[in-house]
């Protein structure tokens, strides 16, 4: 968790610029107190940012730059209170999809390689080598 000096004074600066108030945002607060909006001069972009998380506050950036419900269900995606079994079973899928994946891969490969190699096969036992 974030120290709550750091929280505070998070959200003392927020209080500050209120350029950075919007609806969305103040739907992303109703949904959890700890989000907020910001936009990040270097990127150029929007970014949402949780004083929940663990070390950086960073969350993820918003999709197109666009504010929009989009963001809304990017949190509700990724909120491990809502969504905590998919979230965790998300991996375990991904490496049975990949593995998957790379075994089909394989058998393509091979296919391959004995539809090159067949011809030369064929013409080497008719000739009786």
């Amino acid at each position: 968790m974030v120290s709550e000096q750091f929280q505070s004074a998070v959200i003392d600066r927020l209080r500050i610029f209120p350029y950075l108030s919007h609806p969305m945002a103040d739907l992303m607060r109703q949904y959890d107190n700890g989000l907020f909006l910001v936009w990040n001069n270097w990127d150029e972009q929007y970014e949402v940012h949780n004083l929940g998380n663990q070390g950086l506050t960073y969350g993820f950036a918003v999709p197109d730059n666009t504010i929009d419900s989009r963001i809304e269900t990017l949190l509700r995606k990724g909120d491990v209170r809502v969504r905590g079994d998919e979230i965790f079973m998300d991996p375990r899928e991904l490496r049975e999809r990949a593995k998957r994946s790379q075994q089909g891969k394989r058998r393509n490969d091979l296919r391959g390689i004995a539809e090159e190699i067949h011809p030369a096969m064929r013409a080497l036992a008719w000739e009786g080598y």
